[in-house]
């Protein structure tokens, strides 16, 4: 048996390879896809180039993949997922965190947060410190806190 030289077989571009592409780019990378069909990266690339349904199918397919996971991003938020909706509002909504606490001791630490503990005296900010900390970890009641609110005013 001899072995053949020389560049290998090209790949049969008809119908059937067109779907497949749509398909695999779904949940597949340009180079995961190419190992599918047994040939290079760039050769897939290549043929993306000069063959107009294959780039429309890979892009369909990776738009057709965007779309469910956007829609059950959109679902979860619209539920009251509070991680889907900063996630969704970061990234859509030009949302970003940019505030930036600097603290210099533990006792500005206690301090700080003493005085925003001192809030919770009142029964509907525990009633909301409560809710948003149960939403926020799923945990059902309030950890204690380090310090009496009394701390908070000195």
């Amino acid at each position: 048996m001899t072995k053949k030289v020389g560049r290998p077989q090209a790949w049969t571009v008809d119908a059937e390879a067109i779907a497949q592409v749509e398909a695999l780019s779904a949940v597949l990378n340009q180079s995961q896809i190419a190992d599918y069909f047994g040939i290079g990266v760039q050769t897939f690339r290549d043929y993306k180039k000069r063959d107009e349904r294959i780039s429309v199918a890979y892009k369909k397919g990776r738009a057709k993949s965007i779309a469910v996971v956007a829609g059950s991003l959109l679902a979860q938020a619209r539920a009251g997922n509070i991680t889907a909706m900063i996630f969704y509002l970061k990234t859509q909504a030009g949302w970003a965190e940019t505030a930036h606490h600097v603290l210099e001791s533990s006792s500005d630490y206690e301090q700080r947060v003493g005085s925003h503990a001192a809030i919770l005296d009142d029964p509907e900010a525990q009633k909301i410190a409560v809710n948003l900390y149960e939403r926020l970890h799923g945990i059902p009641e309030l950890p204690a806190l380090p310090f009496s609110s009394e701390d908070a005013g000195n």
